[in-house]
């Protein structure tokens, strides 16, 4: 086998570490574009979508299933925000006629005018409402069914207190009736429970 010189290597080395910072530099770049933060809210969107199906497919227990959809509102909340800023969109709360100014219909008219979204913009903010929507469903339903167990569980417990108030009531009753009998004539007397 033959040994490899470093006055051969080194060379190559420095040239891939030239091509290295590069390549670092121009993500750098791409980075500090508008577009990727953009880009950066539609791949957070895909995930969060992405684990929204995964919640609903399993089934979790409603508790679970509701702390969950409750993150995920909170990030895609998040990431709408950051989409909303990127491409343009006022994200501040919305102006009602009690709170506009005289005039400023028609200013924010001429502003929507003159900011038209993008087809691919306009479909990532859909998407966004799209999935906030199921998200909120899903909460709904999730909320439902805990309230329906607890309910559940509620009528249950009170069923299993009428039976042992019940037998607590059978139970007296023998004693009251039978205060100095023995163990043995209280066997044929109690009813079975």
């Amino acid at each position: 086998m033959t040994a490899i010189s470093p006055t051969l290597v080194q060379p190559r080395l420095d040239a891939l570490s030239a091509r290295a910072e590069a390549l670092a530099a121009l993500k750098d770049d791409l980075a500090s574009q508008p577009g990727s933060a953009t880009a950066s809210a539609r791949e957070r969107l895909q995930r969060i979508k992405d684990q929204l199906e995964f919640l609903k497919r399993w089934g979790f227990p409603p508790e679970i299933t509701l702390q969950q959809a409750a993150q995920l509102a909170r990030e895609l909340s998040s990431a709408a925000r950051a989409f909303a800023e990127n491409a343009g969109l006022q994200t501040a709360a919305p102006v009602t006629a009690h709170t506009a100014p005289i005039g400023y219909g028609e200013a924010l008219q001429d502003e929507a005018d003159t900011t038209p979204l993008s087809a691919a913009d306009r479909s990532t903010a859909e998407d966004f409402l799209s999935t906030a929507r199921q998200i909120k469903l899903l909460m709904e339903q999730a909320r439902r069914k805990t309230q329906q167990e607890k309910a559940e569980n509620a009528r249950q417990a009170a069923s299993d207190t009428t039976g042992l108030d019940n037998s607590v009531a059978s139970l007296q009753q023998l004693l009251d009736i039978a205060p100095a009998a023995s163990f043995s004539g209280l066997a044929a007397i109690l009813p079975s429970l």
